[in-house]
């Protein structure tokens, strides 16, 4: 018999932060590889014009405090 187990797909939550100070690509791209490196995060994109990131990850992933814990060790306020 052969049977096959599927994996109950995982929750994901959506995120966005205000980064003030993205206002290039080059900071962009640091945000975003900072972001990254993080566990459990599944997609980022950044809008330099409205200074907005905003971060798909697994709902075991990163909240919201873990991120902008991260991007201020990148360099980059972030309002609360």
């Amino acid at each position: 018999m052969n049977s096959t187990k599927t994996q109950a797909p995982q929750r994901q939550r959506n995120l966005e932060l205000i980064v003030p100070g993205m206002g290039s690509d080059h900071c962009a791209g640091i945000i975003n590889k900072t972001i990254g490196r993080l566990d459990g995060i599944d997609q980022i994109e950044t809008n330099i014009a409205k200074h907005k990131v905003s971060v798909r990850s697994l709902a075991s992933g990163p909240d919201g405090e873990a991120l902008k814990h991260a991007v201020e060790g990148a360099g980059y306020d972030v309002p609360p």
